[in-house]
């Protein structure tokens, strides 16, 4: 009724999308389980079969511990805002991929997220370290160490990162 009207709330409108992208599976046991979904092309998939992206994914990454796989799944776990996901497999990242700076961004964005910030700038400085004449990600980091700032109260230093991001954005 409020999507009629308009009316959803701000922070309804991420869950709503969540919501959509995901197919939802029935809960309840007694449901129609064993019942087949009919897509466009007639091709009938019982329901039980039908699984989310991301669990595809966790799934693929599980099978296959790959850089790719795990890059695939973390942007999928950030993309539908499972940021305790986002935190666990980019700690096994970091493990399995000490020099990938991506897996530090990641880190240090689900720490935010979750508001451990302090945590979060530690990641976010050691992955700098593996930085190497990328821009783009430079100011990805500078824009997270500066919401890391910002959630401890230190709003100068904030500016001072999110300033960083604005030139490295520029170049």
């Amino acid at each position: 009724k409020l999507d009629k009207e308009g009316k959803v709330p701000k922070g309804l409108i991420a869950l709503k999308e969540s919501l959509l992208q995901e197919n939802p599976m029935p809960m309840d046991s007694n449901s129609i389980d064993s019942e087949p979904i009919n897509f466009d092309d007639n091709m009938q998939v019982p329901v039980n079969d039908l699984k989310s992206k991301s669990e595809l994914l966790r799934e693929a990454y599980e099978v296959d511990k790959s850089y790719g796989n795990l890059v695939a799944l973390l942007e999928r776990e950030v993309k539908t805002k499972q940021f305790l996901e986002v935190l666990k497999y980019s700690e096994e990242g970091i493990s399995l991929f000490p020099a990938q700076p991506l897996m530090y961004l990641m880190n240090g964005s689900a720490l935010n997220h979750l508001r451990k910030h302090s945590e979060a700038i530690e990641v976010l400085k050691n992955g700098l370290d593996y930085l190497i004449d990328d821009p783009i990600l430079e100011s990805q980091f500078m824009e997270q160490l500066s919401l890391s700032f910002k959630g401890m109260g230190d709003n100068k230093t904030a500016n001072e990162y999110y300033q960083k991001a604005l030139e490295l954005k520029n170049e």
